[in-house]
C-alpha cells in the first residue's frame, strides 16, 4: 500500500521514535486492563518503570539537542556507523538536522501531553468527590 522508500523512511523513523511513542504507550496502558493471560496485574508495575526510564531518557535527550547541549544520536548500535537511523533519514530520505530535531522534539511533547492527560483523567476519575469539593470551595 505504500512505496518501499516510504516504508524504509518510516522504519528508520521508528527506531528512535519507537523509544518515545512505545514507551509512552506502555506508560499509558498502566491503567487499562489487558487479557488475563498477560498477568498484567503483576507485570504492569515493572513495565511502567522500565518504560518511564526509557521515555524520560528520550525526553531529556530531545530537550537538550535543540539547545546544543547534546547531539543528534547518529551512528548505529550494530553494524556500520553510517547505517544508523538518523544517518539514513538524512542520507537517503532528505531530512535535515532541523527536521529531525523538530520532529522528535514535537513527538516527545505530544507523548508527554498524552501521558499527563491520561494520568490526570485517571486521577480525576478516582478522586472525583475531592475535586468537586475543592471546586465548590474555591469557585463561586
Amino acid at each position: 500500500m505504500i512505496s518501499a522508500d516510504t516504508f524504509d523512511m518510516l522504519l528508520s523513523f521508528g527506531g528512535v521514535g519507537g523509544e518515545i511513542y512505545l514507551s509512552a504507550l506502555l506508560m499509558v496502558s498502566f491503567y487499562f486492563p489487558l487479557p488475563e493471560y498477560f498477568r498484567w496485574d503483576f507485570y504492569r508495575f515493572p513495565v511502567v518503570l522500565g518504560a518511564a526510564f526509557c521515555f524520560w531518557g528520550q525526553v531529556w535527550l530531545w530537550q537538550q539537542v535543540p539547545r546544543g547541549k547534546a547531539s543528534i544520536p547518529f551512528g548505529s548500535l550494530w553494524g556500520e556507523a553510517d547505517h544508523g537511523d538518523m544517518n539514513q533519514l538524512i542520507n537517503f530520505h532528505d531530512w535535515t538536522p532541523g527536521d529531525i530535531i523538530g520532529t522528535y522534539s514535537t513527538l516527545t511533547h505530544l507523548c508527554l501531553l498524552a501521558i499527563f492527560a491520561v494520568y490526570g483523567y485517571t486521577l480525576f476519575r478516582q478522586h472525583r468527590e475531592l475535586f468537586v469539593a475543592l471546586g465548590r470551595q474555591w469557585l463561586p
